[in-house]
């Protein structure tokens, strides 16, 4: 039992590593490129947006921001494109400075909008989203692999400790 606490916990900590990297190094690099003034002007976007003052964009805010936008006619699948991309911790919700990462990824000729990200993310070929599905789908299973054998040498060191114990 002792070395299937150790298993399950140490794959939990694997996988929470792996999410938890991977979006702060989105979060640092997309962030590089806005100025203060900028972080300013999304503040009190997000703010706008955040209708229950949450703290974080569901997706019911985002489609009435988007609709408020001028956006008519978004698809269930655009819009959870757009949640997909923006939620870099996994949560279902949009955070401020995950909104910061996402119109930093976007960022045209100098200038943060808010309209021309969603406007790109939204008509961009739907072939990418899925690409982007598919790969990390295919480092979830990588990691799931390296969890398995992992799992596997920890079994072994248990049994090796457990019959030198009984040697003794």
């Amino acid at each position: 039992q002792g070395v299937l606490a150790i298993v399950i916990s140490a794959i939990g900590t694997v996988i929470f590593c792996a999410l938890s990297c991977k979006a702060r190094w989105e979060r640092q690099v997309s962030t590089q490129t806005i100025t203060p003034d900028e972080r300013k002007e999304i503040a009190k976007l997000f703010a706008e947006i955040d209708t229950d003052g949450s703290g974080g964009l569901d997706i019911d805010e985002m489609k009435v921001a988007l609709t408020n936008l001028g956006f008519r006619g978004v698809t269930d699948q655009q819009l959870n494109a757009l949640m997909f991309e923006a939620d870099l911790d996994g949560n279902g919700q949009i955070e401020e400075e995950e909104l910061v990462a996402l119109l930093g990824r976007y960022k045209k000729s100098g200038k943060v909008d808010f309209r021309s990200t969603v406007q790109q993310v939204l008509t961009r070929d739907m072939q990418h989203f899925r690409r982007n599905w598919v790969d990390e789908a295919y480092q979830f299973a990588s990691l799931l692999l390296i969890l398995v054998v992992m799992m596997a040498v920890l079994f072994k060191i248990g049994e090796y400790a457990e019959h030198t114990r009984e040697k003794q």
